[in-house]
């Protein structure tokens, strides 16, 4: 096939041609068969009146014959001479009545006849009479131009048609032959009729019979050839329809690459092949590097651009029969067929690397991405899906690595993967159980050591009972979306737990960014949240902090303000945890008013290192917050010396392991019981601070 219309034209052609043939064919037959027809059919309507003139001659012939009766001689001559005139003389007469007309006859015979003229016969009339001397039952008949006008003559042999006709013509003495029988021919009726005008009607009929004939040809010609056209058109478009139907089921739109379906389905047939027994293949997952900043600062016109020049770089790295698919916005794989080894497949995947680093240039703009790349070969599974599995969780190690790089699969992988599914189920099941547990950190005056608050610490355990790192399993709960829910659990139980506790004690709660800048999981915002479950469980908005970090002032900044002053005017505190540890913006405290800020533990724990520089930094620190009115807390701390340092410095509240390590809900009352006996048994107030009581237990 040449090209798609090519094979509908092919097909549809020879019934167009044997339409047309058909169509001529019949307008070639009527037109030559119409004519000839009404011609025909006319001069039979004239023959049939000509015999039928000739009978009524014969029968008139007869009558006058019969009227005579027997014994009864007619006159010789014509009528009036003696008698009535002889049967041949009333015949002459008659006949020359007609002349002139269109319509005429004569009554002729070789014989002499008394009375009646002997004219010689006319050549027309010798032909009918040695015709009907041999078939003297036929009628003889010729078509004739007379004066430029056509006409039908017609013979029909005069018979001796009674016994007093044949016993009177054998009686006369004038008749030429004495032995006359009933049937035998003695004249011709020869009949002449104009037919110019008859043949001129039957013509001008046949001629419109033909024209509208050929006319219908020419139409039904035509309606065969549009309908066909119409035909071919919606069957070019219905071919066109499932050509589109078929690419959209093997290709991506933008690039042509082949999409995930049509990729899976050509390498499991490679995987199944005799010849992938022998010499492998290699995947290669390919995704490009901040393509979303892309696609935000320039446009997503700008984004498919560039997503269809690395397609084609893609294909320009690969060898000719590899296969290079699109799976996703900014996703690409690639077969490599025949891998003989490792270093080969690492090779293709360095390449793909230093390719995808160049700079696009897209609508006059110089890009610049990089390509993260999962690699897995033949040797680890034999299922394209597999594969592709294996080949994605490479390329998120790749990522977590710091992109622009590849990386192949290996056990390693697939163990942590395994091992990260899980931990995913663990955080399911325990949110949908609550099999969370709370854990309680004191919080400490820096100078007393009396026990003003705890924060509010998430402890899970795994299947066979151990501990998971908090961090591991938050982390976990944010990339499954669920870390909102979670919060919403901690803050609900940690304020009925605080409820319990002295009116003087507070309760502090660490919130996700992911509460921030949208509705909450449930549907409700984190202000009204916050109030239903303060007023759920009878806890003073003032004993609640909510603790935030400088991630959640990232982004949506104007927003996360609101939502945090909405917080503040339900009487609640908000305390900047971690502060140091990240991205330290000073703008963030005069632009949203804490109540408090808490040192990140980095700071306590490089005075360890003896780095002259910590004291002057957390000076800095302290006062800065002390001269923004913010109560000041350093977490982390576990000696001594550093609870002295931080007291010299003016910082307001300690935690750490010094005061108090994280301690279960059942814990928390005894706890403060010993703290307020300790309380009242110490009659005056610490100078350089207390020595660690029952609580640092």
């Amino acid at each position: 096939m040449n090209s798609k219309g090519g094979k509908i034209e092919g097909v549809t052609t020879p019934f167009i041609v044997a339409v047309a043939v058909l169509i001529g064919a019949i307008v070639a037959a009527v037109s030559a068969l119409v004519p000839s027809t009404m011609r025909e059919a006319t001069l039979d309507t004239v023959r049939r009146a000509a015999i039928d003139t000739a009978e009524t001659i014969k029968l008139t012939h007869e009558r006058y014959v019969l009227s005579l009766g027997p014994g009864r001689r007619p006159a010789a001559g014509r009528a009036g001479e003696s008698g009535p005139p002889s049967p041949g003389a009333f015949l002459a007469e008659l006949s020359a009545d007609t002349q002139g007309r269109p319509n005429r006859f004569a009554v002729v015979s070789p014989y002499r006849w008394a009375g009646r003229d002997r004219p010689p016969l006319d050549e027309f009339q010798r032909q009918a009479w040695n015709v009907f001397a041999r078939a003297p039952d036929v009628v003889f008949t010729s078509e004739q131009t007379i004066e430029g006008r056509r006409y039908l003559r017609l013979a029909v042999p005069e018979k001796m048609t009674s016994k007093a006709c044949v016993e009177c013509h054998n009686a006369d003495p004038a008749s030429p032959k004495r032995d006359w029988a009933v049937g035998d021919v003695a004249g011709i009726v020869d009949v002449t009729k104009l037919i110019e005008p008859n043949l001129a009607t039957a013509e001008r009929h046949g001629t419109a019979i033909v024209s509208f004939v050929v006319g219908a040809g020419v139409f039904a010609a035509m309606l065969v050839v549009l309908l066909n056209v119409s035909s071919v058109r919606r069957a070019r478009e219905r071919y066109e329809a499932r050509k589109r139907i078929e690419y959209l089921a093997y290709f991506d739109t933008l690039t042509g690459a082949l999409n995930r379906g049509h990729f899976l389905g050509e390498l499991d047939e490679w995987l199944k092949s005799t010849e992938a027994r022998a010499r492998g293949v290699a995947i290669h997952f390919v995704d490009l590097d901040r393509f979303k900043e892309v696609n935000d600062t320039l446009g997503h016109d700008v984004g498919d651009e560039l997503v269809r020049q690395t397609v084609q770089r893609l294909q320009k790295v690969c060898a000719k029969n590899d296969l290079v698919g699109r799976v996703g916005g900014d996703e690409f794989v690639i077969a490599q067929w025949k891998v003989v080894s490792r270093k080969q497949v690492e090779e293709r995947a360095a390449a793909i690397v230093h390719a995808l680093a160049q700079p696009f240039i897209v609508r006059d703009n110089r890009i610049t991405v990089s390509a993260s790349v999962g690699v897995v070969d033949r040797l680890l599974t034999q299922s394209a899906t597999d594969m592709l599995k294996c080949a994605d969780l490479a390329l998120y190690r790749a990522k977590a690595l710091g992109r622009n790089r590849y990386v192949v699969f290996n056990e390693q992988i697939a163990a942590e993967h395994a091992e990260q599914l899980r931990l995913e189920q663990r955080v399911r099941e325990a949110l949908a159980k609550s099999d969370f547990r709370l854990f309680f950190q004191p919080i400490c005056d820096a100078r007393t050591g009396r026990v003003e608050g705890f924060e509010t610490l998430l402890r899970l355990a795994d299947a066979d009972g151990r501990q998971v790192p908090a961090q591991q399993f938050v982390a976990c709960a944010e990339s499954m979306g669920l870390i909102a829910n979670i919060d919403e659990w901690v803050l609900r139980n940690a304020c009925r737990a605080a409820a319990a506790w002295p009116r003087s004690v507070t309760v502090a709660v660490n919130l996700s960014p992911a509460n921030f800048g949208r509705a909450s999981i449930t549907g409700r915002r984190l202000r009204r949240l916050v109030a239903d479950v303060l007023a759920e469980t009878g806890l003073e908005a003032s004993r609640l902090e909510l603790e935030i970090t400088e991630g959640i002032l990232l982004e949506n900044t104007d927003e996360v303000i609101d939502e945090l002053k909405g917080l503040k005017e339900l009487g609640v505190a908000i305390a900047l945890d971690d502060f140091g540890a990240g991205y330290s913006g000073l703008n963030y405290l005069w632009k949203f008013p804490f109540d408090k800020l808490k040192i990140d533990a980095s700071f306590i724990r490089a005075m360890e290192s003896e780095d002259a520089v910590m004291p002057p930094i957390l000076r800095a620190i302290v006062t800065l917050g002390r001269e923004l009115g913010l109560t000041v807390c350093a977490e982390g701390v576990e000696t001594r010396a550093e609870a002295d340092l931080l007291v010299g410095l003016g910082a307001q509240q300690i935690q750490g392991y010094l005061y108090g390590r994280p301690t279960p809900e059942s814990e928390v009352a005894p706890l403060l019981l010993s703290d307020a006996a300790a309380r009242l048994r110490d009659q005056a107030p610490a100078i350089a601070g207390p020595a660690p009581r029952a609580l640092a237990g």
